[in-house]
């Protein structure tokens, strides 16, 4: 499931990131600057001997430059304003 869903973000012109289970986390050292393919989530699994079932996008080499910001306490989320 996770690979179809890839592919299609693949087709849709998205940088994606092959994630640990469960995880914002993926344990390659070239995760920023590495263009990632399908057979990736494989080749991770076995290097790191954990399952790579989630998936994440590089926002910044998608969407030219763009970033995603996660605001996950109240006091980020009352600040926010006054940064962006």
């Amino acid at each position: 499931m996770i690979k179809e869903a890839s592919q299609k973000l693949l087709e849709q012109g998205y940088a994606i990131i092959p994630l640990l289970q469960n995880q914002k986390l993926n344990l390659d050292t070239e995760i920023l600057t590495k263009d990632y393919s399908l057979d990736d989530f494989d080749r991770l699994t076995k290097k790191f001997n954990k399952p790579h079932t989630n998936l994440g996008i590089n926002v910044a080499k998608s969407l030219n430059g763009l970033i995603d910001i996660d605001l996950d306490s109240v006091e980020s989320i009352k600040l926010a304003p006054k940064f962006f």
